[in-house]
């Protein structure tokens, strides 16, 4: 900030990590704790806060929007890891909405939707996925292009996502996802490509090889 870098303080342990950051200078992450944990860790004001796990030994916050909602996942007492949300009221346990073993909020926008990593019961692998935040509406599935898997890393207000998705020739192309369906974005001519944020206007941003094979940063309208 103002060109200069601060550490931010740790839960007692030497190692920590942050992703996500909100309008207010909210820092979200996670932080080795005196005991060798890992757990999600919110930073305002010089202070850090433990966010805790679901009764396991390892969570990390992801991101958190300007209400103040913080995603990511957390261990249960069995060491599973699920998608959660954090607020005033304490943690909310998602991994029931993206079913499999394995979840994660990976952004919550300002309108509470969210979207999640995770593996669904028969995958080969991760599917990206959308919930729209209310209790009674179901998880949406991004699916892929074919392939094994696919990834989200960015979301905007509006709730289009962006991020990557296998191809069944085993390469993988960015994609955004406008409330129906993924469409691809294609690359320089190469045969890799991936989308890691998308602002308000619908400009995204990433990287896509060219027909060299070179990896170049991208950015589309």
């Amino acid at each position: 900030q103002e060109g200069a870098a601060t550490a931010l303080p740790s839960l007692g342990g030497r190692i920590g990590a942050a992703w996500g950051l909100n309008d207010a200078g909210v820092v979200v992450g996670n932080s080795e704790t005196v005991e060798g944990e890992y757990h999600a860790a919110l930073w305002s004001g010089g202070a850090v806060r433990d966010l805790g796990t679901m009764g396991g030994s390892y969570s990390v916050a992801y991101d958190v929007n300007n209400a103040g909602i913080v995603g990511g996942t957390a261990q249960d007492g069995s060491g599973r890891e699920h998608a959660c949300l954090w607020d005033g009221d304490g943690v909310m346990d998602l991994g029931s909405l993206s079913g499999g073993t394995w979840s994660a909020v990976r952004a919550v926008n300002d309108g509470s939707q969210v979207i999640l990593w995770g593996t669904p019961e028969g995958a080969a692998g991760n599917h990206a996925a959308f919930w729209d935040g209310l209790a009674q509406s179901p998880v949406i599935d991004l699916g892929t292009f074919g392939g094994t898997e696919s990834w989200a890393f960015g979301m905007n207000d509006h709730g289009s996502v962006v991020g990557w998705a296998g191809k069944a020739n085993g390469t993988y192309e960015a994609f955004v996802w406008d409330g129906t369906a993924i469409a691809a974005l294609g690359t320089l001519g190469g045969l890799y490509s991936a989308a890691y944020g998308i602002n308000e206007e619908g400009v995204i941003v990433g990287f896509a090889h060219d027909v060299s094979g070179q990896r170049l940063a991208t950015s589309s309208p």
